[in-house]
């Protein structure tokens, strides 16, 4: 009994995983994702905000502002990395570069095009505490710098002072962005040195050998409990804050004092500050129909520590949040929003693709089977007999299209999804194009039917110039068949490249009649004939004039079957025209009188004449003989 329970409960327990697996597939939601970056511009003593949405991790926007902060939301694990002002990279000075999810710059005032580069990384909180522990060994070039663990704390970078004999040394030398606390001019022995102070807010981070002298500072994270955070005794404290809805205190270190961004340092052991709640109010565009898709709603989803009144969103640590569309009360999708705007309009996350493969000479590519794969999974499977293929609902994102014909690959494309689009798939296969001309006679044959067999098999018809055009052919070798009125009058082995041209074929097909007449030389109707050959069988019917036309048949040897006639052997390397005459003088009232049956009455009706003769004739001498005369 008991190893019968035990069975039961792996029964159990296996029947629950296929279960969850199969609502997995089933619930599965296609994902989009939208990242907004807040763009901070001060000018003319006053700082405004915009939100922008981030592409490809990439933002560019314009700006006459004399500071600006990009920056988003720790949540987001969004970071900016790099930016470039006209094209060209920029070199922070005091109080500007790169923070955790923030970056500053310094400008003149004037127009200026600004291009910003993110990246992925870990999730932060929104308040932290920033402490630094002094390396006791002097910082050595060409290394890459490790921070030590220490229990409890987290590592949020380094703090580097630098003595550098150009301040052009350090734009190259270290490969991550920072931040530049402090520069100053040391003269020494008449020679102008630059003595710099830099936070790096990364953790993998090579140096190089541009440099001086160095010292290196581990700095860790401690994190605020209630907006509270409470220091160990070290000598390098510090307070750093990226919220929405911050609004910055005096002694921001940050040029300018921007607002929902600061760094400075507390000088006691203990900080605290009061971050509230950002909202969001969001707007749904809902089109009438999307993918033959009606009846749209949307569920706005919180983060865990936010909550949702009617379309404004409350948000607290974590700014991410959801909307869920459905349609017949069953999701559709989800679109995720990091650092959202305080307006925020939604469009669904859903988009049509329309895909036309074609090969290479640009004609669509008819059978084609395709699957769509995202990140290397696949995600849609189709089939379309046009070369043409509409695939929605579809999310954001980009995508990989591999095509195929009978199950080999022709061709692959990539797309980026963000919008209803249509794209080309140009593949591995030409278009080819044959015309037969019968052999002897110079004659291009017409009205046929070719069927091209190898990776894939297609079948056409002759257009009225007797050529035959397939598209989308992959290279390979082939068999082509040519049919006329179902008859197969050759086959050829043809080889074909992408670079393949019009072919023109020679055939051996030639027309073949028959005439079919009487003993009297007269049409006859409605008479069986029979034409038989190698892997070739056709019969035929007379019409009224006597003749049957067997149309094309391919060259060679065959027996021709008529009724009331021997079988004769025909040889066809031309066109034929043959005269059949069989034992048949007339047909009355449905009786057919043959040559042998007229024959054999003219046979007869002679016999029975001269029995009838001899007859009378022996009759005449025995009367003769008695003396009596016929009158």
């Amino acid at each position: 009994m008991d190893s019968l329970s035990s069975y039961r409960r792996i029964y159990l327990v296996l029947g629950l995983v296929i279960c969850l697996a199969l609502l997995r597939s089933i619930y599965s939601l296609p994902i989009a994702e939208n990242f907004y970056a807040e763009i901070l511009e001060y000018s003319n003593g006053n700082w405004t905000s915009r939100y922008l949405l981030v592409n490809d991790y990439t933002l560019s926007f314009n700006t006459v502002a004399n500071v600006i902060v990009v920056r988003t939301d720790p949540s987001s694990g969004l970071q900016p990395m790099t930016v470039f002002i006209d094209g060209v990279p920029y070199r922070p000075s005091i109080k500007t570069g790169t923070l955790w999810f923030s970056y500053i710059v310094q400008l003149d005032g004037k127009p200026h095009t600004i291009t910003v580069s993110f990246q992925r990384r870990t999730q932060l909180t929104s308040m932290n505490g920033i402490i630094g522990l002094k390396s006791a060994s002097p910082l050595s070039a060409g290394t890459n710098l490790t921070i030590p663990i220490v229990p409890g704390f987290v590592p949020a970078g380094y703090r580097v002072e630098l003595l550098l004999s150009s301040s052009n040394d350090l734009a190259t030398l270290f490969n991550k962005p920072f931040f530049v606390l402090n520069a100053s001019i040391i003269d020494i022995l008449s020679q102008r040195l630059v003595a710099v102070d830099i936070l790096i807010p990364f953790t993998n981070v090579t140096i190089g050998q541009n440099f001086i002298s160095g010292t290196l500072w581990y700095l860790y994270f401690l994190p605020s409990k209630e907006g509270s955070v409470t220091f160990p005794p070290y000598d390098f404290r510090a307070i750093y804050v990226n919220y929405p809805s911050y609004k910055s205190k005096g002694g921001n270190f940050i040029l300018a004092n921007p607002p929902h961004v600061a760094l400075y340092f507390p000088p006691g052991l203990s900080a605290s500050e009061s971050l509230g709640r950002y909202s969001v109010n969001v707007a749904v565009a809902l089109p009438d129909t999307l993918c033959n898709i009606k009846d749209y709603t949307f569920k706005i989803i919180p983060p865990q520590d936010g909550y949702v009144n009617e379309n404004t969103v409350y948000l607290g640590e974590n700014t991410t949040l959801t909307v869920r569309f459905f349609s017949g009360g069953i999701s559709i999708g989800d679109l995720i929003i990091y650092s959202p705007p305080p307006s925020l309009l939604v469009q669904p996350p859903i988009y049509s693709l329309e895909i036309r493969f074609l090969d290479l000479m640009g004609y669509p590519v008819n059978n084609t089977s395709f699957i769509i794969y995202s990140r290397g999974i696949p995600v849609y499977r189709g089939f379309t007999p046009s070369g043409k293929a509409v695939v929605c609902p579809l999310p954001k994102g980009s995508y990989d299209i591999v095509a195929y014909l009978s199950s080999v690959a022709i061709g692959k494309g990539k797309v980026d999804v963000f919008s209803d689009q249509s794209m080309d798939v140009r593949t591995n296969t030409s278009t080819v194009r044959f015309q037969f001309v019968r052999q002897g006679t110079g004659e291009i044959l017409k009205d046929y039917t070719a069927i091209l067999r190898g990776y894939v098999t297609m079948r056409t018809n002759s257009s009225m110039d007797g050529i035959v055009v397939y598209h989308g052919v992959p290279p390979g070798n082939y068999k082509l068949d040519v049919l006329w009125n179902g008859t197969l009058l050759a086959t050829y082995d043809v080889s074909i490249d992408l670079s393949s041209a019009d072919k023109v074929l020679s055939i051996q097909a030639y027309k073949l009649q028959v005439l079919v007449r009487n003993l009297l030389d007269q049409p006859v109707k409605n008479i069986q004939v029979l034409l038989e050959g190698r892997d070739f069988s056709k019969s035929r019917l007379t019409d009224e004039m006597g003749r049957v036309d067997f149309g094309f048949v391919p060259a060679g040897n065959y027996t021709l079957i008529v009724e009331q006639a021997l079988p004769q052997k025909l040889e066809v390397s031309q066109d034929t025209f043959k005269v059949v005459q069989i034992d048949e003088v007339a047909k009355i009232y449905g009786f057919t009188i043959t040559g042998k049956i007229l024959s054999l009455a003219v046979g007869l009706i002679f016999v029975f004449t001269m029995i009838w003769l001899i007859a009378k004739i022996v009759k005449r001498f025995i009367h003769r003989g008695k003396g009596i005369e016929e009158v």
